[in-house]
């Protein structure tokens, strides 16, 4: 195919109408609408044809791009590309078959739960596995005890490492000095921090 078609067709391709599109600055506004329903089917088909096992994770990923779009992200200490739009993927930790996956359009004013973004995230890619009893693992970016114990409460189990700023963290971690070797354990119902 030469350059000029293929220019010519990906102008003209398009995956949702957009007389549809909800303006800018009002209610219901989609940043990504024009993808929406090519990220509907891609979720529905993995959801469809694979059945996780017990162990999943849920992290971020760059998929590398340095054009022009209002979804490009610079992370620094992503090593292989730095520039392009944010993922979060629910993967299985087994195999690594990504089973759900959510565009990062920015914040939007609708979220704005107290318990932050990230939690809002999480359980939006794990809610179709409430009470399946899977084990999640997440980075510090995702993890909270408010976090977990919403997990625990719905029948999921969570490992993660933690910010020790986060809330809800016990104060003594924040300055706490430890020899190398030495362990400090806090406990607060089912939940752990080590």
């Amino acid at each position: 195919m030469r350059r000029n078609r293929f220019q010519k067709i990906v102008q003209c391709l398009h995956c949702n109408n957009n007389e549809n599109a909800v303006p800018h600055g009002q209610e219901g506004y989609d940043p990504i609408h024009k993808i929406t329903p090519v990220l509907n089917l891609l979720n529905e088909t993995f959801s469809n044809h694979y059945r996780l096992g017990r162990d999943v994770a849920v992290d971020e990923s760059l998929v590398g791009f340095k054009g022009r779009n209002h979804l490009v992200q610079y992370m620094p200490a992503k090593k292989s590309h730095r520039w392009g739009p944010k993922f979060f993927l629910l993967a299985e930790s087994d195999t690594g078959y990504v089973h759900q996956l959510r565009l990062y359009a920015g914040k939007s004013q609708n979220q704005r739960n107290p318990q932050g973004v990230t939690f809002d995230i999480v359980v939006d890619l794990l809610q179709l596995h409430f009470n399946k009893y899977h084990h999640v693992t997440l980075d510090n970016f995702f993890c909270s005890p408010s976090l977990c114990h919403h997990l625990y409460q719905n029948g999921m189990f969570c490992t993660g490492t933690v910010r020790v700023f986060r809330k809800g963290m016990p104060p003594s971690f924040r300055n706490i000095q430890i020899a190398k070797g030495e362990v400090t354990v806090r406990q607060q119902g089912p939940l752990m921090a080590v």
